[in-house]
């Protein structure tokens, strides 16, 4: 970019999490600096799918190896951040009504059930602890939390409120196997939708020692030094900013660029001077505004 040109009025910020056993991806677009989106990407046609819109702060942390299930840790400390729900609804249309709320769910059936009699999940139960039988209470949620959602959308179907910024965050073992940067105290969620028993969440000790099979994953970051190269390459041909850089098995390059994600076509045999020349855009998400979006039910069930 030639210092003439009229620079953006913020920085388009993409993070991106690549699920480890199907042709998913998850994008986190920040920008301007409060505001953040989600978008699924199918990798099989690069087709691409807009979510909902966050105010606050927001950090992937792991999409489950299927790609249908998101981890990730939030904070919202400004004064109206847990009284949506008090805001008028004449003010807003019924399809808009807690739309960007993560911490209620769909305005819909799904999260609106009730079931009185369903048991207990195991994690919820008493934890012994030597001798001493004791509950997990139920930590207040004061703006710091992780949750588990469908992406491209950030209403929770579970939520764990974190102690400050020392605790939250998590990792899928497998799609069914989740390990939270919790201990005993804070392994008790909000539920907004009933969790299936299938679902089996240990805390960070319990964990600690396991780590996620990443064997079938198809498209694997670019090593430091190699990254460092293509970073040098880019900026040389006019780029201002590149968040990150994956190779695909076919030896495809995508990266992220100035708010934009290119795919690079056997980019290891092309002339370094041509990297952004050659490239193919794959979308541009630059310039887009937040919106209020309300998750459709089939978002709201695990």
């Amino acid at each position: 970019m030639s210092d003439d040109m009229e620079l953006p009025p913020y920085r388009t910020r993409l993070w991106i999490l690549f699920a480890r056993d199907a042709p998913k991806a998850v994008i986190l677009r920040r920008g301007p600096k409060k505001h953040f989106h989600l978008i699924n990407w199918d990798l099989r046609d690069n087709s691409f799918v807009h979510g909902q819109w966050l105010k606050g702060y927001v950090a992937l942390c792991d999409l489950s190896p299927l790609g249908d299930k998101l981890i990730y840790w939030a904070h919202q400390y400004h004064a109206g951040a847990e009284h949506w729900n008090r805001r008028s609804p004449s003010k807003m249309s019924g399809s808009d009504l807690f739309a960007w709320e993560p911490l209620t769910g769909a305005d819909g059936p799904a999260s609106n059930k009730r079931y009185k009699r369903r048991k207990m999940p195991r994690y919820m139960k008493p934890i012994y602890d030597g001798n001493r039988r004791r509950r997990a209470p139920l930590r207040k949620n004061e703006g710091v939390w992780t949750a588990i959602s469908t992406p491209p959308y950030f209403s929770a179907l579970a939520i764990w409120p974190s102690y400050g910024h020392w605790t939250g965050g998590g990792i899928f073992l497998s799609d069914t196997v989740i390990v939270l940067n919790e201990d005993d105290d804070g392994i008790m969620p909000q539920l907004n939708v009933p969790m299936p028993s299938k679902y089996r969440i240990l805390t960070r000790d319990q964990g600690s020692n396991r780590n996620p099979d990443m064997s079938a994953c198809t498209v694997r970051p670019l090593a430091a030094d190699v990254f460092a190269r293509f970073t040098k390459a880019l900026t040389d041909e006019g780029a201002r900013w590149i968040e990150w850089a994956a190779q695909r098995e076919n030896g495809d390059l995508l990266f992220a660029c100035d708010g934009c994600i290119y795919c690079l076509e056997e980019w290891t045999r092309r002339q370094s001077r041509d990297y952004l020349a050659s490239a193919r855009l794959l979308i541009d998400l630059t310039g887009l505004e937040f919106r209020m979006i309300r998750a459709p039910s089939h978002a709201m069930r695990w």
